[in-house]
């Protein structure tokens, strides 16, 4: 499907063709999404390698080969590079996992994540996030945010699988990821930056949609004819946000009424605990 790219002003245009409790389902939902278990698969990538092919002969194994580069030259020539104004910076890897590998991932992680509905404070009153979350790190990642600590979860097998192959993508040792479930398009995420000080300065931030897909919305803190970014992010795609882009840009997810299905995002980043403070960030 094609992605278009809605740009303000200084910006480039693109337009390409090729306390938490557990969840519980809304009112009228079937509850699709059960407690994690303690069960975990090999996960989803086929482990289908050249060695097995030879079973076939030689010839399979050759055409692997060839397939196997023609396929990393195809995902390179996938990535969309967007320049913002002041130094901002995105990279959109459109199917950067395939739809079937998109498909069986979402479905893995919305059984396995342990789904919280959790808290935050707006204005002095606490309200629940409009989505269900999990914080997942290494030991020592403890992330805060809309003044609310997060110790991490261990990463499960799936998760580590893809924190260790995006790291590889944006030669970034990442050790966090922020999962994110909109169980349809009534939830949504506000405008934010991910700008804690624990992230660092001008932090990577790097984006995986799976499921349905929803509109992303990147606005210049100095309003919107400073610069502007409007993407619709299709399960599979990856979005890297670099450069200066968390000072001086904010990103969410509006609500979008009319989307039935769910649609789960992992925003995997690199958390330095020589960084942190007191200080709340503006989440």
């Amino acid at each position: 499907m094609p992605t278009h790219v809605t740009c303000g002003a200084n910006v480039c245009c693109l337009q390409t063709t090729p306390s938490s409790r557990l969840y519980t389902p809304r009112a009228g939902q079937s509850g699709n999404y059960p407690k994690a278990t303690q069960e975990q698969d090999s996960g989803p990538f086929p482990t289908c390698t050249v060695q097995n092919l030879r079973q076939g002969g030689a010839k399979t194994a050759a055409v692997y080969r060839r397939v196997a580069r023609a396929a990393r030259l195809l995902n390179s020539w996938a990535m969309r590079r967007i320049e913002l104004s002041d130094g901002g910076l995105c990279e959109l890897h459109e199917q950067w996992l395939s739809p079937a590998e998109a498909s069986t991932v979402f479905e893995a992680l919305r059984v396995q994540v342990p789904w919280q509905a959790r808290s935050i404070q707006i204005f002095g009153r606490e309200v629940l996030q409009p989505r269900l979350v999990a914080w997942v790190g290494d030991a020592g990642a403890v992330y805060t945010y809309s003044r609310t600590r997060h110790e991490p979860l261990p990463f499960t097998p799936l998760l580590d699988e893809l924190r260790q192959r995006i790291s590889q993508q944006v030669g970034i040792a990442l050790n966090s990821v922020l999962c994110n479930l909109y169980r349809d398009g009534r939830d949504s995420m506000g405008m934010h930056s991910d700008s804690e000080p624990e992230l660092g300065e001008d932090p990577l931030i790097a984006s995986l949609s799976l499921g349905a897909t929803r509109r992303f919305c990147l606005r210049h803190r100095r309003g919107p004819t400073r610069g502007k970014l409007d993407l619709r992010l299709e399960t599979g795609s990856l979005l890297v946000m670099l450069g200066t882009t968390q000072r001086h840009y904010r990103h969410g997810v509006p609500k979008e009424p009319k989307v039935s299905a769910p649609r789960i995002n992992l925003t995997f980043r690199r958390v330095s605990p020589k960084y942190r403070s007191p200080e709340v960030g503006d989440h």
